[in-house]
């Protein structure tokens, strides 16, 4: 079976999935108005973008997937993010089209913007088969958007169980590393971690900050912690491959994620894989996967106190992180392996073209 996939250039995500399809034997195609960031074993498209900048350059290439079928002959088009890359493929009326509803697509911008929420109607109507990548999505789905239930399957990304281990993690606790692998946009809110991590740095002398990825809010929180004169204890790391993420991971001892939306967070399972104790928002996407004061502490949206709180609770309270470390492996393992993933995809390719009319 021949792929095109269309997406931003560093979504990990379908990064992973493309991965994954070329392993199993799938002719893939990445189609991006990025450029690439690395190497790949699939074939990465750039589109040409020198004219038109924002959501119209999805419209006009939209009408050219036509011609890039005529080229390639792709048996499906996959597109992950519905208001952009989703609708780009449901422009064309070729081959049958597959969207994964990512999260915020949904239950964020068509608050935002009328226009959005347009689009979400128009590509899940034209949509051959969905992927919502949780529960809460798939009920805004159906009871929002009047989507079939039948062509929609819950599945998120899936976590590489060998890479995102256990058995870097070391119980030293005289340092305790807190981690973030979020990006810096409003979304994630990296205010209320910010916040809060300097509070926790003026109490606690052991405890570090290491914060992954990239974002138009990274310059304000590197410019705070050089006020505050705490660039010996907070990292910025920047955008790092899995293999460095997940050596991380495997040292540190508290996830923290303050995100006000979410869909199934792949960053909160691969640290719950790698046995690190979840301090999150109290958000559909989070309670879904921790059960408070069992396996990981939620915390009120926007709450800097509640998560200063719980973040000194986790710090003080070795025993509770130890215990979560298996409930934690155990669930990734059951519901987010990525080995379950390759047939979840199948069986979701194998619906669009049944669904299909040409």
């Amino acid at each position: 079976m021949k792929i095109g996939i269309l997406a931003h250039g560093k979504s990990v995500w379908m990064q992973h999935w493309a991965n994954l399809l070329t392993q199993n034997g799938y002719e893939v195609h990445y189609f991006s108005f990025d450029s690439p960031t690395q190497s790949f074993p699939f074939h990465y498209h750039t589109f040409a973008n020198t004219y038109l900048h924002g959501f119209t350059q999805f419209i006009l290439i939209g009408k050219f997937l036509n011609e890039i079928q005529k080229k390639y002959n792709f048996n499906l088009f996959h597109a992950f993010y519905a208001t952009n890359y989703g609708l780009t493929a449901c422009l064309q009326k070729k081959v049958p089209v597959v969207v994964t509803f990512a999260g915020s697509d949904i239950l964020i911008e068509p608050q935002r913007n009328h226009l959005f929420k347009w689009v979400d109607k128009f590509v899940a109507k034209r949509a051959n088969a969905i992927n919502a990548v949780s529960n809460q999505i798939k009920e805004k789905l159906i009871y929002n958007y009047k989507v079939s239930e039948s062509k929609i399957r819950v599945f998120s990304e899936g976590v590489d169980l060998n890479l995102f281990s256990l058995l870097e993690k070391k119980h030293d606790e005289s340092k305790i590393r807190i981690i973030s692998t979020r990006n810096f946009y409003e979304i994630y809110d990296q205010e209320t971690v910010f916040q809060a991590a300097v509070q926790i740095l003026k109490q606690e002398e052991n405890v570090e900050f290491y914060f992954f990825g990239d974002g138009p809010l990274k310059a304000k929180y590197i410019q705070i912690v050089k006020n505050k004169k705490l660039t010996k204890r907070v990292y910025f790391l920047g955008w790092q491959p899995r293999e460095k993420i997940a050596h991380k991971l495997a040292e540190s001892q508290i996830y923290i994620s303050a995100s006000r939306s979410d869909g199934t967070s792949t960053s909160l399972l691969e640290a719950m894989a790698s046995g690190c104790f979840p301090v999150v928002s109290a958000i559909a996407a989070n309670s879904n996967w921790i059960k408070h004061g069992e396996n990981g502490f939620l915390f009120e949206i926007g709450s800097t106190e509640k998560l200063r709180e719980l973040l000194l609770k986790a710090i003080a309270n070795q025993e509770i992180r130890k215990k979560s470390m298996k409930i934690n492996r155990e669930l990734v393992s059951r519901y987010a392996d990525e080995n379950q993933v390759i047939t979840k995809l199948e069986n979701l390719y194998s619906l669009a073209l049944s669904n299909w009319k040409s």
